[in-house]
């Protein structure tokens, strides 16, 4: 049941991605704002289960991450939005060593948001980080955030 939770409601947030990006973006940031304590259980669900070894969680956080970073970026809850990218690489790092474009993503995230609510050293880290992620995986096009 949790499974098909979590991939439901990352699902609709992926979904919300074109028009967080345009001239649907109220519309879509009001229909996340219903939904934001399931999308918070589903993220929350899907790293748990990241961290226990289950690298199918990927795939789900993937296919939302954009979405849930441009509702935290659009909301400024950039304090929320480092958290739970934080929390996301961690477990990238200790369950999927070698998933540096996935990490390097989730790192530029957390940075951009920690440029907000924390010291600009520790966000340049991490966009230096996030660098050599992207670096190592060949991934130029996921390079302009952190850039």
């Amino acid at each position: 049941m949790a499974f098909r939770h979590a991939a439901y409601y990352l699902a609709f947030l992926a979904g919300q991605e074109k028009a967080l990006k345009g001239i649907g973006q109220e519309a879509a940031l009001a229909v996340i704002d219903l939904e934001i304590a399931n999308v918070r259980h589903a993220w929350a669900w899907a790293v748990a289960e990241l961290e226990a070894g289950n690298q199918a969680a990927v795939a789900l956080m993937a296919t939302a991450l954009e979405s849930l970073y441009l509702y935290y970026a659009l909301r400024s809850w950039y304090q929320e939005g480092a958290d739970v990218f934080a929390q996301a690489a961690t477990a990238v790092s200790i369950t999927l060593p070698n998933n540096y474009l996935f990490r390097g993503e989730l790192l530029a995230r957390q940075a951009h948001c920690l440029e907000f609510t924390a010291p600009s050293d520790q966000a340049l880290d991490l966009y230096q980080e996030s660098l050599a992620c992207f670096n190592t995986a060949a991934a130029e096009r996921e390079m302009a955030l952190p850039l």
